[in-house]
């Protein structure tokens, strides 16, 4: 059983969600509101076909944050996942929020989730734990130029708010 100390931050209670796809099938993942600010949720999958749980915490509208955990589940049936991956998605919700896609980080990357291990075997199953953190276009371009070390750095710099969704970076 995955023991997480959370209970300082989130609800002991959570609700579960499915997204389908245009194929029938299905993404399902579950979302807790937090005790410190009910805008904040812990957003994670439920996964169906993969070995990944993707997890954010985020102030971002929870049904558009499991739309795009979702598509992360698509895209790790046809392609490689890789810790440090960017990944870019047109998305119209995102763009409103001046946001270009999302950095996948280790699942602890949230000081919230610091005990959260890299990965936990649930049945016979070994699951790996991936932060997910929404970047905005000025941090992309960050990345772009600096590499990802230094979109690390610039974060640090500037105390970075990972739940944060969306916004202008200041260079």
């Amino acid at each position: 059983m995955l023991e997480l100390n959370i209970d300082n931050y989130f609800e002991n209670s959570y609700e579960c969600y499915s997204v389908d796809r245009d194929d029938g099938s299905s993404r399902y993942s579950a979302v807790c509101t937090s005790t410190f600010d009910t805008a904040v949720k812990l957003v994670c999958t439920l996964p169906s076909v993969t070995k990944n749980i993707y997890i954010t915490i985020t102030e971002g509208d929870a049904k558009v944050v499991r739309r795009i955990l979702a598509v992360l589940e698509d895209l790790e049936r046809s392609d490689v996942v890789r810790l440090g991956n960017v990944v870019l998605i047109d998305d119209p919700d995102l763009k409103a929020n001046q946001i270009c896609g999302v950095i996948l980080l280790i699942g602890n990357v949230f000081n919230i989730l610091d005990s959260l291990p890299n990965s936990q075997i649930i049945g016979s199953v070994e699951y790996h734990f991936i932060a997910v953190v929404f970047i905005t276009d000025d941090e992309n371009e960050i990345r772009r130029n600096r590499g990802h070390d230094g979109l690390m750095d610039y974060w640090t710099e500037i105390d970075k708010d990972l739940i944060s969704f969306g916004g202008k970076v200041v260079k």
